[in-house]
Parts: C-alpha cells; sequence; structure tokens
C-alpha cells in the first residue's frame, strides 16, 4: 500500500515497535545479558526484559514520528526536521559510522554465541560469521515487513525465553 507521499507502507505499529527495539537493543540483546551473567548469575535473566522495557517508550515514540512524518530517512529525518540539516547529516554519518565496527563485532558475538554447539575452530567461526553474513544480506533484500516481522519474532521469543528461565529459580 502506498502512502499519499508515494512511501509504500509494508510496517504497522507493532512491526515498527519491534524493528526499533531489536535494532536499539542490537548485539546488546546478547552482550549486555552475557556480561551480567558473569557478574550475577541468574539474576541475569532480568537484563533483557529490563533492556525491553527500557527500549520500548522509545520505539512507541518512533513508530508516533513515524506516522505523523512518513518518511524513509528514519531518525536523521525526524533530527532535520528538530534540528535542522546540518544535525540531519551529523546522525547519517553517525549511522554510516557504526558499520565498519559494529558488522564485524556483531558478526564476533553471533558466531560465539554458537561457539558451545559447532566448535571454537577458527574456520568454523568464520564460516558461521560469513552464513550470518549472508542471512543479514537476504533478510536486507526483502521487504522491510518481512524483515520487521522476524525482529518482532526474536523480540518476543527472547522474552519468553527470559520468563520462562526466569521462572525456574
Amino acid at each position: 500500500m502506498a502512502s499519499s507521499n508515494g512511501l509504500k507502507q509494508d510496517l504497522g505499529v507493532v512491526q515498527g515497535v519491534g524493528l526499533l527495539s531489536t535494532s536499539l537493543l542490537g548485539t546488546g540483546v546478547f552482550a549486555v545479558p552475557a556480561i551480567v551473567a558473569q557478574l550475577s548469575g541468574n539474576d541475569s535473566l532480568w537484563a533483557w526484559p529490563l533492556l525491553i522495557v527500557l527500549v520500548f517508550p522509545i520505539a512507541i515514540r518512533f513508530a508516533a514520528l513515524g506516522q505523523h512524518f512518513p518518511n524513509a530517512g528514519g531518525a536523521a529525518h525526524f533530527v532535520n526536521l528538530a534540528f535542522g540539516p546540518r544535525l540531519a547529516r551529523v546522525t547519517r554519518w553517525l549511522f554510516l559510522s557504526v558499520i565498519p565496527l559494529g558488522l564485524p563485532a556483531a558478526l564476533q558475538i553471533a558466531a560465539e554465541f554458537w561457539a558451545p554447539f559447532i566448535g571454537h575452530s577458527r574456520v568454523v567461526i568464520l564460516v558461521v560469521q560469513m552464513l550470518t553474513l549472508i542471512a543479514i544480506w537476504l533478510l536486507g533484500s526483502r521487504s522491510a515487513g518481512s524483515s520487521a516481522s522476524i525482529q518482532t519474532g526474536i523480540a518476543v521469543l527472547v522474552l519468553l525465553v527470559a520468563a520462562i528461565l526466569g521462572g525456574r529459580d
């Protein structure tokens, strides 16, 4: 469905919130609870729901902004509306600057997440990283709605796992 401004609207509010929540949490979904687990043991299961609860209001606000100001520019568009083109340009560059460092770190975290199941061999880890990169590329080549649905499912799954494991204490 196309909106009045010509943008194809693939995302509903739930998908938008799910997409933004997992984007804001990023690799923190894996890294922060792992660090907390080392420090606090079983109490670390509260880290995932707590992170999601803290990010949820931001995601809701972005969803509302997206409904009122539909634009494919995302956060940079909202910064442009509020503060002008100079800070919007800075925002775009900040988002782009994360890629060279963030993507390899995310691939390493993803591979290490699977390491207990597949082994710690450098070759195996590299293969998992490449497969993860291919999966990300394939997911990115689909519609925003597909990606948002999968990421919303991941967020719900993380909450369910944390609730189930947290209830075992």
